[in-house]
This record gives C-alpha cells, structure tokens and sequence, in this order.
C-alpha cells in the first residue's frame, strides 16, 4: 500500500513539473523584441467584414461613403473610440477583437476610411 502512494505521488509531482521543462525563451542580449501590428485589412477581415460587408443591423458598408456620411462628421477619433467602447444595437466592444492592441483598431479604422478615399477616386475618375 505504501508502495502505491509513493508511485502516486512520484507521478503526480513529475506531471506537475513537466510544463516547465518546456524550451525557454529565446532573448538577445541588449534587443527587445516586440510583435509588430497586425494590418488593418487582416484585423478587418478577421473581424468586421461579418457585419461590414452587408451593413448587417444597421452598420455602415465597406467602401460605401454615404453610409459612413454621419460617422465621418464626428472625425476618425470618435470612430476608433466607438469601436473600442462598441455601438448599440450590434457592435460589439473592440468590434468582438478582444485581443486587438489599440493599434490594430486604429490600423482597421484607417482600413476601412481608405476604401472610402478609394470609392470618391473611382467616382471622380468616372
């Protein structure tokens, strides 16, 4: 009996020990290596063209100016804060990107403002 308890608790402390004999962290001495920003197109396409795309429960289109008119009055500041704060009735904080810096939010704000740019060039060109 003792003999199982001790092969018990042998096993229980070598699990217990097994995630920190995973490699450690590569580092350069002097160098701080920080991950780069997603872009704003990815952070758009993984998050917003649900809603965006369609104009689904009332959200303004994709490169659809005249949807944007109203949003676009208040400026690209009030536009990145209604993303992180989220907009009733269906956007949701950080535009459901929970895990998006504050960069990857204004990188898909200012995504989102070129294909308007984009949009009055065409029709200006036509």
């Amino acid at each position: 009996m003792r003999v199982r308890f001790t092969n018990f608790l042998i096993v229980v402390i070598i699990l217990l020990l097994l995630p920190s004999c995973g490699r450690a962290p590569t580092t350069t001495e002097g160098v701080t290596v920080v991950d780069e920003a997603r872009s704003g197109e990815a952070i758009y396409k993984k998050y917003c063209t649900n809603c965006h795309q369609g104009g689904l429960v009332g959200s303004p289109v994709f490169g659809k100016k005249k949807d944007w008119e109203d949003r676009l009055l208040k400026g690209r500041e009030a536009l990145i804060e209604n993303v992180r704060a989220g907009m009733p009735p269906g956007m949701p904080k950080m535009g459901s990107c929970t895990n998006c810096s504050d960069e990857e939010l204004e990188n898909a704000v200012d995504h989102m403002l070129a294909a308007l740019e984009e949009e009055e060039t065409e029709e200006q060109t036509e």
